[in-house]
């Protein structure tokens, strides 16, 4: 399929990539720079380039858009896409806020487009297997979940996105939203979300601790921090078993499957090419990026059957990280300027 690719930043390269490597066409890339779009499409191979991303959504021969912008920018780009009738796959989160998001997957929904958030997480074989697992029963009934997602970053030397409120930025919606989506990728929307934090000196959340429950029988701690480095791993317990993705669980390589009754582990491994989800891959420029291909693929498959959702992150799942994401920041005391 033709893809599109809105930005020309550091994630947009590393998912171009990821496209090449699955088998997609790299057909435009778009930048509100002439000169960043050409130079962006002659190193990666793109046939096209535009100087705004009003020409790229204008592009009838793309069959599919990758926003990569930074979140505060995302609705925009979005409604601007699904406007023109393009198939879009957003970069996580869908959009800085849960009105924006829901939003944006409204006007998707009325216009008939697909539109999935980028949640490659999901699309891992480790993911979907311990999905599996857990839907068969194997694990039993969960009654622990946790995940973490921590590194040190210097406020000084860090990607100021990070850090301005501007740009949406702080842990939750940078890296909190791996921890959420797969803490409700089991059991759904939680009934209570209670968060604590800390905020930076611009006001953005840098440490965040929440603790989620459903029905008062399964319970989950989340632990996200741009602070300290963390274990950056996930963990179902249930009654009969556990499932763990082991550091980094966001980009799994492994999944451990342990069952109760056998007193017996069972390690799946799906290594990337190259392997080391720990590492960056040669061209890339975050670790384990070679694993958005499995994101491409799943989407590619989608559109081939006419989908307007993905079944693995449905706009429903969307929402519902929304939701909770939205829960912990107003208790911690983020607000963006643009809310």
């Amino acid at each position: 399929m033709k893809w599109g690719v809105l930005s020309t930043g550091a994630i947009a390269n590393d998912f171009s990539l990821a496209i090449k490597a699955a088998g997609g066409t790299l057909h435009a890339c778009a930048s509100r720079s002439a000169e960043s779009a050409e130079k962006f499409a002659q190193k990666l191979g793109f046939e096209k380039w535009y100087a705004s991303y009003e020409e790229l959504a204008r592009d009838d021969e793309c069959d599919v858009i990758y926003i990569a912008t930074p979140h505060n920018l995302h609705r925009d780009n979005i409604l601007l896409c699904v406007a023109a009738g393009r198939n879009i796959v957003c970069e996580k989160p869908l959009c800085a806020t849960l009105r924006q998001a829901e939003e944006c997957t409204a006007a998707a929904r009325r216009k008939g487009v697909f539109l999935m958030e980028g949640m490659w997480t999901r699309f891992f074989p480790a993911t979907r297997r311990a999905l599996e697992e857990y839907r068969a029963g194997s694990v039993g009934e969960a009654v622990m979940l946790n995940a973490s997602f921590g590194f040190k970053a210097d406020a000084a030397r860090a990607n100021p996105r990070l850090y301005r409120p501007e740009l949406a930025g702080g842990a939750v919606l940078d890296i909190g939203v791996y921890a959420v989506a797969w803490l409700t990728m089991f059991l759904g929307e939680p009934d209570t979300v209670h968060a604590i934090g800390t905020l930076s000196d611009t006001g953005v959340d840098s440490r965040v601790s929440a603790q989620l429950s459903w029905g008062g029988k399964s319970f989950a701690a989340a632990n996200i921090t741009f602070d300290a480095a963390l274990p950056n791993t996930a963990t179902l317990c249930g009654t009969k078993g556990s499932l763990s993705l082991p550091k980094p669980f966001h980009a799994p390589e492994t999944l451990v499957i342990t069952k109760h009754e056998t007193e017996q582990s069972e390690t799946v491994y799906d290594p990337l090419d190259p392997p080391d989800s720990t590492k960056r891959a040669p061209g890339y420029n975050f670790n384990g990026s070679q694993g958005f291909m499995y994101e491409v693929r799943a989407v590619e498959q989608a559109l081939s059957k006419g989908l307007k959702e993905h079944p693995l992150m449905t706009h429903s799942d969307t929402l519902v990280v929304a939701r909770v994401m939205d829960k912990m920041l107003k208790q911690v005391g983020v607000k963006y300027p643009f809310e």
